[in-house]
């Protein structure tokens, strides 16, 4: 039987400038994003914030009950008073004469322990609230009024979704191409890639399973279209070349005549 036709389409090329680049698929994440939790336990008293609020570095979002701490702190605070008052005592007998150095050392000694131990109350009773340790977006809260929380259960979540960075992974063929400051451009679908950002950190070392090497790039999230844990389209631009002869992407086909396979592969600029 006679061997099929092979179809054959011609196309027009003609000297062009030819930007290329790295194709990959990155991951977003917060530049700043934490699971929020507390130090001490205690009894949930109140909620300060809600869903998708911004908050500011430093805001109160929990408040655990605290009287027994405050009330310890208000006694540490009546005793050290006296302390002081019994260190000017002392201080006004040493220059009169009548008093001893070892009842000015001890006087001394007393309140000094006694204003450590205020600054040590406070510093439980700063443990009893959850503050924003960096401005950004909290997320839905996971814990209930009247609950008894334990140290290291996590409240909710706080995005700083201004910046972004986006980790990607490329060969190590392609690591020459790479520098830091280099132009990446980012999409979320199949069409365009509106967001623009730079590569922030290589690593060094190349992983010696896969070969591939990671990447960060940093980009702005003013419109807060990204968001952590999503998935984009990575494209690392590298400099532009002229009078290049680009073919188009074509499928892979092949034909089979006689005993000789021809095979057209898409086509590589040179």
């Amino acid at each position: 039987m006679p061997a099929p036709q092979a179809a054959v389409s011609t196309v027009k090329v003609a000297p062009m400038n030819w930007k290329p680049g790295i194709e990959a698929i990155g991951t977003v994440s917060a530049v700043r994003g934490v699971d929020l939790t507390l130090e001490s336990a205690g009894i949930v008293k109140e909620i300060l914030f809600e869903s998708n609020q911004k908050v500011a570095a430093g805001a109160v979002l929990v408040q655990l009950d605290d009287a027994v701490e405050r009330a310890d702190l208000e006694a540490q605070k009546a005793q050290t008073a006296l302390s002081e008052l019994a260190l000017k005592r002392a201080q006004e007998l040493q220059k009169k004469g009548v008093g001893s150095e070892v009842a000015l050392d001890t006087a001394q000694s007393v309140a000094a322990a006694s204003s450590a131990q205020v600054t040590k109350l406070q510093a439980v009773l700063d443990q009893k609230q959850l503050r924003a340790p960096f401005g950004g977006t909290v997320g839905i809260p996971k814990i209930d009024l009247g609950q008894y929380l334990a140290p290291g259960v996590a409240v909710a979540t706080l995005q700083d979704l201004d910046t972004m960075r986006v980790d990607f992974t490329v060969p190590e063929q392609q690591l020459p191409l790479l520098k830091i400051d280099q132009t990446v451009r980012l999409g979320v679908g199949d069409k365009e890639m509106p967001y623009t950002g730079t590569i922030r950190g290589i690593d060094p070392k190349i992983d010696p399973a896969s070969r591939l090497v990671t990447v960060r790039a940093e980009v702005t999230n003013t419109e807060g279209q990204l968001s952590p844990g999503q998935f984009v389209q990575v494209r690392v631009e590298l400099p532009e070349e002229n009078n290049v002869l680009a073919l188009p992407q074509t499928a892979l086909t092949s034909s089979l005549y006689g005993d000789f396979i021809f095979v057209v592969r898409p086509a590589k600029a040179t």
